[in-house]
């Protein structure tokens, strides 16, 4: 699997986590470790699911507090 492949299917397992629901923009919050909790992100290390929420920071689809929770923003509902 070449890296934008990997890359994708990681985005992918992210977004499957709750916190891209439906209503639930801003109010639920969780650490890079508990989106493995999902069966479709369980073969990817928590530091592969790290660096793809930093990517999906930089365009604008979750945000990240100071206690390292991790928040969907609006634009994240919207992704494919």
């Amino acid at each position: 699997m070449d890296k934008s492949a990997h890359e994708h299917t990681v985005r992918d397992a992210i977004l499957e986590h709750g916190i891209f629901a439906a209503g639930q923009v801003g109010n639920w919050q969780v650490r890079p470790d508990a989106f493995r909790r999902h069966e479709a992100a369980w073969s990817f290390k928590t530091a592969d699911i790290e660096a793809e929420l930093g990517c999906m920071h930089a365009v604008g689809l979750v945000t990240c507090n100071q206690a390292g929770f991790w928040p969907a923003l609006q634009a994240g509902l919207c992704c494919p």
